[in-house]
């Protein structure tokens, strides 16, 4: 969408009218990228037809295109600065409000609390394109607060309150991910499948082109076939014991036949959308798909990462977990058998604690995979160990998964539950190890225990 005729102050003025038809050809109209910008932020946030808006906007937002950080950081700082609320107007609507106002008096004092550079972002958002540019623009807003301009932190406040409107779930349409689809936009389900690493285009096609393996995801209107977040589902019969048996099977089953699916890999793709959650609609909505169109379907699962569990064990001061930690640090545990010793079963119960006991500030599980699945209304079913011998498993968790399971009919209740009395929904069986049992009928099993 961006425009390819190189800008400077004169055919700006220009494209609104605004330059003498005998204008000096004069080196001095050339003006910096940032002023520019600026420039055109100005003329925004005044009185401009539509017509115009689109056309600065446009502008605008390629000249933002052309920022270097230093410089990106000083508009951000301008945005705050300068277009923040008018204190005086917020006070005066405030008090007469106050007074015995009415409605009208509470719009006014609405109107006043938000600071102009929200409606400077809706103007910029006239352009073609838009949307997406403003959400790279958040992205870029993002990572320079994590490098350190915490002062930026207010304006995410403003791109987080329009962003999530623009991508209300309303706007959200779901669709599978063909193999053909998956091919037009592979470079950016590669680049943002972060629990399992794709590395090219054939490590795509294994989990999208068997007939036993699916890709979902929810499009909106300004990304068009780019996915916001995409969920990979595996058919399967009865539980799984290990990643690998998915992410390389030794042969396929037939969908028809099957009565698991296993929600592997939940991936968000826009960084600009960080903090704007998607999954739990997304699981949800999936799930009512499937029911609806593979009745044989009866047990839908995950096999989800335990990404700090390895720190938590390592930092632990319980003996138990120091003996455990240093066993599994020693040569060949990964390929081992897991029976000597009671080393699954110790593992299992170490990472079950893990999951129900260990607590952050909100008095919610530390683990943000568990508060992701949990706060849904998931049951923690099964520890499996080990789930995978892969490098980048095992330095999270020493090759330790957890199934979470999706019980549409208890889904409701226990999300209820978590989110107001913070209850850990857990199976009978989650304290089992996987391995120790013969594959479960999924159609049999009823979760009933819940832990505070």
């Amino acid at each position: 969408m961006r425009s390819e005729e190189p800008w400077n102050l004169k055919t700006f003025l220009k494209a609104l009218g605004l330059l003498p038809s005998q204008e000096r050809e004069d080196p001095a109209w050339e003006i910096p990228v940032l002023q520019q910008l600026t420039v055109a932020i100005e003329v925004l946030g005044g009185k401009i037809g539509e017509s115009s808006k689109r056309a600065v906007s446009r502008r605008a937002l390629d000249s933002y295109g052309r920022l270097s950080d230093t410089e990106k950081v000083t508009f951000f700082e301008q945005l705050l600065d300068d277009y923040e609320v008018d204190p005086p107007a917020v006070d005066a609507a405030y008090r007469s409000w106050s007074n015995g106002g009415g409605s009208a008096e509470l719009v006014t004092l609405i109107k006043e609390v938000e600071p102009r550079r929200q409606g400077l972002l809706r103007n910029l958002n006239h352009a073609d394109g838009a949307t997406l540019e403003l959400v790279s623009m958040r992205a870029d807003l993002l990572r320079l607060i994590h490098e350190g301009h915490d002062r930026l932190k207010p304006l995410d406040h403003d791109f987080r309150h329009l962003l999530s409107s623009w991508f209300n779930p309303g706007f959200l349409d779901l669709g599978e991910i063909t193999w053909e689809k998956a091919k037009a936009v592979s470079e950016h389900l590669i680049k943002y499948e972060s629990v399992h690493p794709m590395h090219d285009v054939g490590e795509l096609k294994k989990r999208v082109h068997p007939r036993d393996r699916v890709i979902y995801g929810f499009t909106h209107p300004a990304t068009g076939d780019l996915p916001l977040i995409f969920v990979e589902v595996a058919f399967a019969n009865g539980l799984p014991t290990g990643i690998d048996e998915i992410l390389k099977p030794r042969q396929t089953i037939n969908p028809a036949k099957a009565d698991t699916a296993v929600f592997y890999s939940i991936n968000s793709s826009f960084d600009g959308l960080a903090g704007i959650s998607f999954g739990n609609l997304l699981i949800k909505r999936v799930t009512q798909l499937i029911q609806a169109s593979m009745p044989n379907i009866v047990a839908f699962t995950t096999l989800s990462p335990l990404p700090g569990l390895r720190k938590w064990l390592e930092r632990s001061d319980d003996e138990n977990h120091r003996r455990l930690v240093k066993e599994l640090k020693e040569p060949g545990t990964a390929e081992a058998e897991p029976d000597r010793v009671g080393l699954e079963e110790r593992f299992v119960a170490a990472a079950a604690q893990y999951i129900t006991e260990t607590k952050n500030e909100r008095g919610l599980p530390i683990d943000p995979v568990g508060r992701f699945h949990l706060g849904n209304g998931a049951t923690a079913w099964r520890i499996v160990w080990p789930a995978s011998t892969r490098d980048y498993i095992w330095e999270k968790s020493f090759g330790g998964m957890i199934i979470y399971r999706y019980e549409p009919e208890k889904i409701e209740n226990q999300h209820e539950d978590f989110v107001r009395n913070q209850k850990i929904s857990v199976s009978p069986y989650f304290l089992t190890p996987i391995k120790h049992t013969s594959r479960e009928p999924s159609q049999h099993e009823q979760s009933e225990v819940h832990i505070d």
